[in-house]
């Protein structure tokens, strides 16, 4: 009963892994700090808007009033006032959208803290909601759900809009002053005074935007969401929250001492042997897999068999982030870009440790320790995967059905042998593997009778030494 009880309460170690406490008191003077935290921020957040917005509204009053008077708006027009106010309100924009973003970065950072150490606490609100929503503090055991940037249209950018629109008006105001001064006819057109403000409340936007970036975010993933909502093809809601989900399958097969060496090699074998020179898209192999998708472009260019073209950091990123699978070629695209934005802030090791630990090896079958035990029957714990083991299971990845591809096999396997990755004696035991998995384990399936014939003559005879 007493072991019960500590693994209930030892529950929030396997969503932090590398967390760890001796004094619950601790925890909870922590999760004090944290609530006062927040709550003083998001009043100073307040305060700060509303600051700004009457500021905003004094500075355009005063203005207003004095333009009426014509020897001050006369040198109001003047170039020596003119140019230090553009200049001010310029920079004082600039550093008031910095501060902002930086007071909700730090509500954000103590929100999510605030979630881990009730997890840690032992308070949970259950998965159903009832009283409180799960996307608020109150009510949620995801810090994912806390976002750095909920939308434009929301508490959050209030502030930012009150300054925008502030300086946006005095700036769109100020331009035609400046036009008169630089004594340009019509140096400054309607159009170019709307130009202007537009790509001032631009920058201000994306400014904004950048500056509440998450810890995985950038200008790339930013550029393929837009096109993948153009293109109406759905990505998850919280890339954050994957990734970590992700990084926690990688902490599970270190934590089981799996080791990858083997596994490793044959999955850059098989899967993409120039994983550690492309930036997450091989161009080449993209055309390649074009061109295999037609019989006579196979045979015109001498490509010997079909293939997806796609690096490992492509199909980590369609399986991590991509949620439909039906729209192939826009899928493509959009895969790519966020293979190229996955390549940097995920080190390739990390990539292929987090791809074994998250990718689909069997029909609901995910990460490596569960196609261990299910293929295997072995505990996935302190085991050392041989090569034949482990071209099994790498072949097992890129193979979405369960029918034993023999062609292909046979081709992998000589592919690498002639790399020095498999010996001859690991052919009998991948041999040995495939017919235990189709005539005793049951998991994979021989189309006919005709192709189980086949396979029973490959098994008991096939030598790659004595193929052509």
């Amino acid at each position: 009963m007493t072991q019960k009880k500590e693994t209930e309460e030892n529950r929030w170690q396997q969503f932090y892994p590398t967390y760890s406490f001796k004094d619950k008191e601790i925890l909870l003077k922590e999760f004090e700090l944290a609530s006062n935290n927040v709550l003083s921020q998001e009043k100073l957040f307040t305060r700060a808007s509303n600051f700004t917005l009457v500021t905003s509204t004094i500075i355009a009053s005063v203005l207003g009033l004095a333009i009426k008077n014509t020897p001050f708006r006369n040198s109001l027009i003047s170039l020596e006032f003119l140019i230090p106010l553009l200049l001010l309100l310029i920079i004082g924009s600039i550093f008031t959208t910095k501060y902002f973003a930086d007071r909700r970065k730090s509500i954000v950072f103590d929100s999510r803290k605030i979630i881990v150490l009730r997890s840690m606490l032992g308070l949970d609100y259950g998965n159903q909601q009832l009283v409180l929503p799960k996307w608020r503090i109150e009510g949620a055991t995801n810090p994912f759900v806390i976002k750095h940037f909920p939308g434009w249209i929301t508490i959050a950018t209030y502030p930012f809009w009150i300054v925008a629109s502030f300086s946006s008006i005095l700036l769109y105001l100020a331009l035609p002053s400046l036009s008169i001064n630089i004594s340009a006819s019509q140096f400054i057109t309607h159009s170019i005074q709307y130009g202007v403000t537009f790509l001032w409340i631009t920058y201000l936007m994306f400014l904004y935007r950048k500056e509440l970036y998450d810890t995985h975010e950038n200008f790339n993933l930013s550029i393929a969401k837009l096109i993948s909502k153009t293109l109406s093809l759905e990505l998850v809601d919280n890339f954050e929250y994957i990734i970590y989900r992700a990084r926690l399958a990688k902490y599970e097969i270190q934590r089981l001492n799996i080791e990858l060496s083997e596994v490793k090699r044959v999955l850059i074998a098989v899967e993409d042997q120039t994983f550690y020179n492309h930036n997450g898209w091989s161009f080449k192999s993209t055309v390649r897999a074009f061109l295999s998708r037609s019989k006579f472009t196979r045979k015109l260019f001498g490509i010997g068999r079909k293939s997806g073209g796609s690096t490992i950091t492509q199909q980590l990123a369609r399986t991590l982030f991509i949620e439909d699978f039906a729209l192939t070629y826009k899928r493509k695209f959009v895969e790519i870009l966020l293979a190229r934005w996955l390549n940097k802030v995920v080190n390739k090791n990390e990539q292929v440790e987090i791809y074994l630990g998250s990718v689909r090896f069997y029909y609901g079958i995910f990460g490596l320790p569960a196609a261990i035990g299910h293929f295997f029957d072995e505990k996935p714990k302190n085991i050392e995967l041989n090569p034949s083991k482990s071209f099994f299971l790498v072949e097992r990845i890129s193979n979405v059905k369960d029918r034993v591809m023999l062609e292909r096999i046979k081709v992998l396997v000589k592919n690498l042998i002639n790399q020095g990755i498999l010996t001859y004696d690991d052919v009998d035991q991948i041999k040995d593997i495939y017919w235990k998995q189709v005539t005793e384990k049951g998991n994979l399936s021989i189309p006919s009778h005709e192709d189980l014939q086949k396979f029973r003559d490959w098994h008991q005879n096939w030598n790659p030494l004595h193929e052509q």
